[in-house]
């Protein structure tokens, strides 16, 4: 049992209803290979529209574990391609874990973790997760340091510590409950739901929005629609994708941060630019 309070509870469950309906896109899409060709004349044009959902099955499964978002360019994603190619495909949560520890070459607690398992989900493996860190870290401390008070926690994370199970990324309903943010120098946390307008208006500048467009998703988030935001960001910043990203994919956005950046991925792939052009 968990205390929501009131301000909390319409975000909260419409995650949990967007949670619940791509589960179920999920079961229908690994029902279509049962169907195939044998589908009844009158159901079957409707399964090979609905299609879309089967990229959506495929890929929904990395979002409670680790991830391999990078397939198609024949090798796993490293540290180094955290900084060169993950920051245009970032949700706005993660761009701002991302600027601060840029800044401050330091998380808080809440921070790390939450932007340790988003990397982790993305397919970054533990080794190459200390590796990141490790280098901002010790632009201000020690690499002896770094591996006495914070390496033990991503292995942890990846389940080679304490009770050895590994942790799964955030959704958006974990990161809305999780204790919001007190200063400056913490970054965790839902922008939509945690900052002020005057802030959040800040991060959404940063990503070279107009004004007009940030006063829409502004006004969403006065009307506590926080993913609805997290939803119009993306739209605005991928014109176009309900045609070029398929239909079961899109269905997350908005409800987890790893499906935000998989489904900008899959724009960027379809738009013909690949991650070795880039790097």
């Amino acid at each position: 049992v968990a205390y929501v309070p009131s301000g909390l509870f319409a975000s909260v469950m419409v995650v949990g209803y967007r949670t619940m309906l791509s589960e179920s896109l999920k079961g229908a899409a690994l029902a279509f290979g049962q169907i195939g060709l044998d589908a009844d004349r009158r159901v079957g044009p409707l399964l090979e529209k609905l299609g879309g959902v089967r990229a959506h099955a495929q890929i929904h499964q990395h979002f409670g574990g680790d991830g391999d978002f990078f397939e198609h360019t024949g090798r796993r994603l490293t540290h180094q391609d955290v900084d060169a190619f993950l920051p245009r495909s970032m949700p706005l949560c993660v761009q701002h874990l991302h600027t601060g520890l840029k800044r401050d070459h330091k998380l808080k607690y809440h921070g790390r973790l939450q932007y340790q398992l988003y990397l982790k989900g993305m397919g970054l493996t533990m080794e190459e997760n200390i590796l990141f860190f490790q280098r901002e870290f010790t632009k201000i401390m020690t690499a002896n340091e770094f591996k006495k008070k914070y390496s033990y926690n991503i292995r942890h994370l990846y389940g080679k510590e304490g009770h050895c199970k590994s942790k799964s990324p955030y959704d958006c309903r974990r990161i809305i409950l999780n204790p919001s943010p007190h200063s400056s120098k913490q970054h965790h946390g839902c922008p939509y739901h945690h900052c002020n307008e005057e802030h959040l208006s800040e991060l959404l500048a940063a990503t070279k929005l107009s004004s007009s467009d940030r006063e829409e998703i502004l006004q969403l988030k006065k009307n506590q629609r926080h993913n609805m935001a997290c939803l119009k960001h993306f739209e605005l910043m991928h014109p176009d994708a309900k045609r070029r990203v398929d239909v079961g994919l899109l269905m997350e956005v908005g409800s987890h941060p790893n499906a935000w950046t998989a489904a900008s991925l899959a724009y960027h792939h379809n738009e013909g630019t690949e991650m070795g052009e880039i790097l």
